[in-house]
């Protein structure tokens, strides 16, 4: 068993859970990189992304699953400082809509719906959430997020947005206050596609073509002219008093 700190059997039995549960995640995911973000839950720790200023450039650095399961060690170390660990990935091809805080029954409809998560996991009690993976065209972002925020307002957290989110690596305590330490647990990991997730975002895509191309066709559309008022029943007084008060406007 490899141990990261000392070599007491716990330790080691503690970095093989992470493992384990990291594996699942992983591979459920797919993904080609991964961001990952600490999270402080303590004012004296700050918030920090692990690969910012680590790329060649100066920029950030993406991790691949086995160099994510390389930095469990420090991971393990940090959470125990006091802070979240979260991972988002990082995808050219894909979304993975995350469906964040849902409560008992949540997961239920939401299969029922006929979605399909690749990833269900809890956070603390009587909480889950879930992520579909989507087939990712480019210049729908704008769309996607429409329909993340849909999806959470049905099932999950309705101030919930951005289809680029964050969510919990499993196997981490939860440090937010009230939580518990509760550690983040796998239910669910599958490497699948959500269809019917997909065809929303289709539906969603064709329906915003629709309404620009109705925009686009009203600006290009003459004016209508502007029909001749007959005036020959408007009494004298009046009209003169018309022709007063509109040239005081002008």
């Amino acid at each position: 068993a490899r141990c990261f700190a000392g070599d007491g059997g716990a330790v080691s039995q503690a970095l093989q859970a992470k493992q384990r549960a990291w594996s699942q995640q992983a591979a459920a995911l797919g993904a080609p990189a991964y961001r990952i973000t600490l999270k402080s839950r303590r004012d004296e720790l700050t918030t920090y992304n692990v690969g910012k200023g680590r790329g060649s450039d100066g920029g950030e650095r993406f991790y691949t699953a086995t160099e994510v399961e390389q930095l469990l060690p420090r991971l393990s170390r940090e959470n125990a400082r006091g802070f979240d660990v979260y991972v988002t990935p990082i995808d050219p091809r894909h979304h993975f809509m995350v469906i964040d805080d849902m409560q008992p029954g949540a997961l239920e409809r939401l299969r029922a719906d006929g979605f399909a998560p690749c990833l269900v996991q809890s956070s603390s009690a009587d909480n889950q959430q879930a992520v579909l993976k989507v087939p990712k065209a480019p210049g729908e972002q704008k769309q996607a997020n429409t329909l993340v925020v849909e999806l959470n307002r049905q099932y999950g957290d309705p101030n919930f947005s951005g289809v680029v989110h964050p969510f919990r690596m499993a196997g981490f305590a939860n440090k937010k206050p009230g939580r518990g330490d509760t550690f983040t647990r796998v239910i669910e990991a599958v490497e699948r596609l959500c269809a019917r997730a997909g065809a929303m975002l289709v539906e969603i895509k064709a329906q915003a073509t629709t309404e620009r191309q109705e925009r686009v066709a009203a600006s290009e559309r003459p004016a209508r002219a502007a029909r001749p008022v007959d005036v020959s029943d408007v009494p004298a007084g009046a009209l003169e008093a018309f022709r007063r008060a509109r040239a005081r406007h002008a």
